[in-house]
C-alpha cells in the first residue's frame, strides 16, 4: 500500500501520522485504513498498543528491532492470506526457481529487483567492507599473536617458579590482561559501547538516506506496478461498439493466472482482496477519467503515470521486457525535476569519502575540510550526506584502518566549531 502511494496509485490514506502523540491513541481504533508512526514504551509517554481496544487488524513493523524488521500482525486471523509477502522465499522455493523451466512471474521480479536494491545499499552504507575486513583480520592476528606470546611467559614462569602463590599471581595477571585486550567493561560485566560500534546497526542506523538505491527501489516497484497495472486492455470490457468500457475483474484475474499467478500463490491472495475492496474501482475510474482528458502528463508527474503515458502514446507492450528498461531510463533521466539529486548525492560523499580514506589525501586537506564545511552550512542536504560518511568511516576504523575514524574525528570537530549548529543535532541523535 505504502508503494503504490509513492506511485500516485491510490489516493493518501484518511489518516496518516509520522509520529502520534499520546493523547491521540484513540486514531488507532478507527475502522479506515491508516499509516501511523507509534513510539512504545512502558510509560505514560508512550503508546502499549496492548492496551489499545478496539484497535482491528493491524500489521506492525519493531523499526528499533536490531534482529530483524519481521511484519507482527495483530487480530489477523490468517496473514498469509490477507497480507500475503511477496519477498519471502524460503530455501526449497528458491531451489525450485532455480531448476524449474517456468516463466518468471511479475513477484519474482520484484523481490529479484529489491535484493539487489538491499545489497546496493549496504554496500554504499559499509563503504570500506573489504578494508574493514583485512582490518579485522590485522586486529584478529595481533591478538593472537598476543595470546601466544603470553602462554609462552605463562610457561615459563611456571617452569622457573615453584611457588604457588607466583602460579597463582601469573594466572590471575594473565587472564586479566586477556579480558582487557578483548573487551573493556565498566564493571557490571557489559562490554563496552565503543566495542558494539557496527555491530547489527545497518537498518533505520542515524536516518541513513541513500538517493541512489532509493531510485532504484523506486524502479522496482515501478516496474512491478506498470507489469501488473499499466494495460489497460487487461482489465477493461467494451460490451457494445460505441460504449465507455467497463471493468472486468474476471478477464484480469484470468489474465494474471496465464502470467503465473496461480490460486495458492501470493500474489493471488493479493490481487483477490484487491478487487474486493473499492480501492481497485477507484484507480480504474481515475485511469479512465485521465485517458479521456487527453492531457499531457507533467514532467513531474508519478512515475507510473509517465511510463503509461509513453508506452500509450509509442503503442508499446507492457510484458516486463520492455517495461524495466523504459522505466529505468525515464526514472534516471538526468533532465526530470528531482534527478539532479542522483549526482549530487553521489559527489558529496565522494568528498566526504575521499577526506577520510586510509591513502593521502591528493590537494590540501584543510583547504578541502573548510570548503565541505561551508557546503555543509549552505545547505542540511549536504551536511546529512557528510554525517553519514563520517559515521560509517567511524565504524569502520578498526585495526589497521584507524585512520579513517581519526580523520572522521577532526572534520567533525571542524564541523561542530565552524559548521552549522544543526551539527550539534546529528552529532548526538
Amino acid at each position: 500500500a505504502v508503494a503504490m502511494l509513492a506511485q500516485g496509485l491510490l489516493s493518501p490514506p484518511s489518516d496518516f501520522v509520522p509520529v502520534l502523540p499520546p493523547g491521540l491513541k484513540s486514531l488507532l481504533q478507527k475502522p479506515s485504513p491508516y499509516l501511523i508512526g507509534v513510539l512504545t514504551g512502558p510509560t505514560p509517554n508512550y503508546i502499549n498498543l496492548r492496551n489499545v481496544p478496539n484497535i482491528g487488524e493491524v500489521v506492525l513493523f519493531d523499526l528499533d528491532n536490531q534482529q530483524g524488521n519481521e511484519a507482527y500482525f495483530y487480530n489477523i486471523a490468517d496473514p498469509q492470506r490477507a497480507v500475503p509477502d511477496l519477498t519471502r522465499r524460503d530455501r526449497e522455493d528458491l531451489d525450485v526457481m532455480a531448476s524449474s523451466p517456468r516463466f518468471v512471474t511479475i513477484a519474482d521480479v520484484l523481490y529479484q529487483d529489491l535484493a539487489e536494491t538491499l545489497k546496493a545499499d549496504k554496500k554504499a552504507f559499509w563503504q570500506g567492507a573489504v578494508q574493514e575486513k583485512l582490518g579485522l583480520a590485522a586486529a584478529k592476528g595481533k591478538k593472537a599473536a598476543s595470546a601466544a606470546v603470553k602462554k609462552g611467559l605463562k610457561y615459563l614462569k611456571k617452569r622457573t617458579s615453584g611457588e604457588d602463590s607466583e602460579r597463582a599471581t601469573g594466572a590471575r595477571g594473565a587472564d586479566g590482561e586477556d579480558g582487557d585486550d578483548d573487551a573493556a567493561d565498566f564493571g557490571d560485566g557489559q562490554p563496552s559501547p565503543s566495542r558494539l560500534v557496527g555491530k547489527e546497526n545497518y537498518d533505520y542506523n542515524h536516518g541513513y538516506s541513500n538517493v541512489e538505491t532509493e531510485v532504484e527501489a523506486r524502479i522496482a516497484f515501478g516496474v512491478f506496478f506498470l507489469g501488473l497495472l499499466g494495460d489497460l486492455k487487461t482489465y477493461l470490457t467494451q460490451q457494445l461498439p460505441g460504449t465507455a468500457p467497463v471493468v472486468d475483474k474476471p478477464k484480469f484475474m484470468k489474465h494474471r493466472a496465464a502470467n503465473g499467478d496461480v490460486p495458492s500463490s501470493g500474489m493471488f491472495f493479493l490481487l483477490t482482496n484487491f478487487l474486493r475492496g473499492r480501492i481497485f474501482d477507484s484507480f480504474v475510474e481515475a485511469r479512465l477519467a485521465e485517458f479521456r482528458a487527453k492531457r499531457v502528463v507533467a514532467e513531474d508527474a508519478p512515475l507510473f503515470a509517465i511510463v503509461a503515458n509513453h508506452h500509450r502514446i509509442n503503442r508499446m507492450d507492457f510484458g516486463l521486457n520492455h517495461v524495466r528498461p523504459s522505466v529505468r531510463r525515464i526514472a534516471t533521466d538526468p533532465y526530470l525535476p528531482g534527478n539532479y539529486l542522483i549526482k549530487w548525492n553521489r559527489s558529496v560523499r565522494g568528498r566526504a569519502s575521499e577526506l577520510t580514506s586510509a591513502q593521502t589525501y591528493n590537494g590540501d586537506w584543510n583547504l578541502a575540510v573548510a570548503q565541505l564545511t561551508q557546503d555543509c552550512r549552505e545547505s542540511s542536504a549536504i551536511l546529512i550526506d557528510t554525517m553519514m560518511v563520517l559515521w560509517s568511516r567511524l565504524q569502520e576504523g578498526r585495526g589497521m584502518q584507524w585512520k579513517k575514524a581519526l580523520l572522521a574525528l577532526q572534520i567533525l570537530r571542524n564541523l561542530l566549531l565552524n559548521g552549522p549548529i544543526n551539527v550539534i543535532v546529528e552529532a548526538i541523535d
